[in-house]
C-alpha cells in the first residue's frame, strides 16, 4: 500500500489539480481504491482538498 500511496502523492505533486478518475487510470486503479488511499493519507496528516471538488486542488501537507 505504501507503493501506491507514494505514487499516489508523486502524481499529485506533479498536477495538484489531478482527478480521482485521472489518478485511478494513471495507477491501473479502481476509483474506490483511490479513494481509499486519499483516505488514509488525510487521516494520517498528509494529503489535504482545499475548495470544492470541481474547482479545488490537492495540498501535500505532511512529510512522507
Amino acid at each position: 500500500m505504501e507503493k501506491t500511496s507514494d505514487r499516489l502523492l508523486e502524481l499529485i505533486e506533479q498536477n495538484p489539480r489531478i482527478t480521482m478518475k485521472t489518478l485511478a487510470e494513471r495507477l491501473d486503479m479502481s476509483r474506490r481504491g483511490i479513494e481509499s488511499h486519499i483516505k488514509s493519507l488525510k487521516e494520517k496528516g498528509l494529503l489535504e482538498r482545499i475548495c470544492p471538488d470541481r474547482f479545488g486542488y490537492w495540498e501535500i501537507i505532511g512529510k512522507r
